[in-house]
Order: C-alpha cells, then structure tokens, then sequence
C-alpha cells in the first residue's frame, strides 16, 4: 500500500516596492528569469508582487513595465506561481506569512518585516533621498539583520543566495533606542535632536 507524502505549504517570497514610489527596477528584476531560478533552487513556489505602478500612467517606462506584469499564475516546475497587486492592504498579513521579504528601502517597512523576524533583502532606491536608503541599508547589513541587494538581475539573485546562506541576527524588541538611533544618524537627524535636549 503506498501514501501520498504530505502536501507542503507553498514557500512565499514577498517583493513589495512601497505604495508612494513605484520601483518598476525592482520589480522587473524581481520577475526574471534568474531570479526565479535562484528561488525555485531554495524551494520557492509563490511570489506575491507588490507593485506600486497604477494601471494607466502617463509615464512610459511605468506603461511599458505594467504591460509586462504577469496576471496572477499557478506554479509549474520552471516558473513561480505569481500574485500580483498595485498596493497590498493587509501587508502585515502578507509580511507574516511569507518565508523571504525583498522590499525597497524604506524605513516603516524594514522595521515592520525585523520586527516580525523575517528574512529580509532591501533594495535602495537610488533615485530618492539622497542615498539615505543605502546608507540605512549598509548600516543594518553591517549589524546583521538583513542583506541588502541590488534591482540588477544578478545582484538580486546574489542577495537571495546570500540571505538563505546566512544567519541573520533577530532585531531587538522596540526600546525606541537601537532602530530610531540609526535612523536618525542615517537621515541627518541625531545632531537636531542632540540640541533639542
């Protein structure tokens, strides 16, 4: 008599670009080929895109991306399941069930996906505040708790290899120290503050 092994859950990367900038970069990269070669080698079936990009824009680099977006897909062996959605409501909901989180650089984000201990890549936005998401990025890579990647084909896959390689260290409960410090310090803030105490 034989059984059927039991079914596993499907393994979720969540990409989510923020709702107030599209990131058509990052969402491309997140939908080629070898990205979803290195996620379907970790295992990976589903990807849940959080776009950001409005389904009719006066943008043409926005139009174009738009027109490539996938509709949402089953699995098959060589391809990931894909959901796709301009903006997310419940992404807390989303946050907590998925195995991998790739976001753009923003700081609510990063901090709601560390505080949930998620496995975590940030991409930088180069085109926004002046590199202050890099900085904020380099800065909690350099402490261990999180990868960050790049909205490059390659330099996102080598991210995700090097986010499931690693141990990356769980965030610290909210004190309102150790996150809001390097915030501060990454946007320019800790000397104003200094001088209001």
């Amino acid at each position: 008599m034989s059984s059927t092994p039991p079914r596993k859950p499907p393994k979720t990367v969540l990409v989510t670009v923020g709702a107030t900038f599209p990131f058509p970069k990052l969402t491309l990269a997140a939908l080629s080929p070898p990205v979803q070669r290195t996620l379907l080698a970790h295992n990976f079936t589903h990807i849940i895109l959080q776009h950001g990009l409005p389904a009719s824009s006066s943008d043409p680099a926005i139009t174009a991306v738009t027109a490539t977006l996938p509709p949402n897909t089953p699995p098959t062996p060589h391809l990931l399941a894909v959901e796709s959605h301009s903006f997310l409501p419940s992404l807390h909901t989303h946050i907590s069930s998925a195995d991998l989180i790739i976001s753009h650089a923003g700081s609510g984000t990063i901090l709601d996906v560390l505080r949930m201990g998620k496995r975590l890549i940030v991409v930088p936005n180069p085109e926004l505040m002046d590199g202050h998401q890099q900085e904020l990025a380099r800065e909690l890579q350099s402490q261990g708790y999180l990868v960050e990647g790049s909205a490059e084909e390659e330099g996102l896959s080598g991210a995700i290899e090097r986010a499931m390689g690693m141990f990356l260290k769980g965030f610290p409960k909210p004190e309102g120290g150790a996150f809001a410090q390097v915030v501060d310090q990454e946007v320019g803030l800790g000397s104003e503050i200094t001088q209001l105490d």
